[in-house]
């Protein structure tokens, strides 16, 4: 699996974790910080 297949599956799993969490928490604020910046990454590589 390469580096980008790599992130794409993080970004893929967070957003399923995002839908799991129904309350504003300290944690589904990370993993949409942490699906911007994989986004980022994968932007700019």
């Amino acid at each position: 699996m390469s580096i980008r297949q790599t992130l794409q599956k993080g970004i893929e799993d967070s957003k399923r974790w995002i839908e799991v969490e129904k309350d504003d928490t300290t944690y589904k604020r990370d993993l949409e910080k942490r699906i911007e910046l994989i986004n980022w990454a994968l932007e700019n590589r």
